[in-house]
């Protein structure tokens, strides 16, 4: 089998194990997502110019591939706080 053809094959098992739908750009799916995202307030995660799918800031999916296309991740959003804050004081 001379290279060409063994390159050729190899290339056709990496296609057939890849999920459909696999995208080079985010890396979707992903089995290796972070377990906490934080967001500012009024954000949102951004989306894979080339697939749509939902990405974190270094443009790395967020979303697994499973049937229920669940997004397995906590988000956080963080809010501002107005005004002070009166802590209580502890009595003895």
């Amino acid at each position: 089998m001379s290279l060409q053809a063994r390159l050729d094959a190899l290339e056709e098992a990496v296609r057939l194990l890849l999920p459909a739908g696999h995208c080079s750009a985010c890396g979707y799916p992903s089995s290796n997502l972070p377990p906490v995202m934080l967001l500012a307030e009024g954000e949102a995660p951004a989306r894979c110019r080339s697939c749509g799918r939902l990405v974190d800031v270094q443009g790395r999916t967020l979303e697994t591939g499973w049937a229920s296309r669940q997004v397995p991740v906590e988000w956080v959003q963080l809010h501002e706080r107005r005004g002070p804050v009166a802590l209580p004081v502890p009595t003895e």
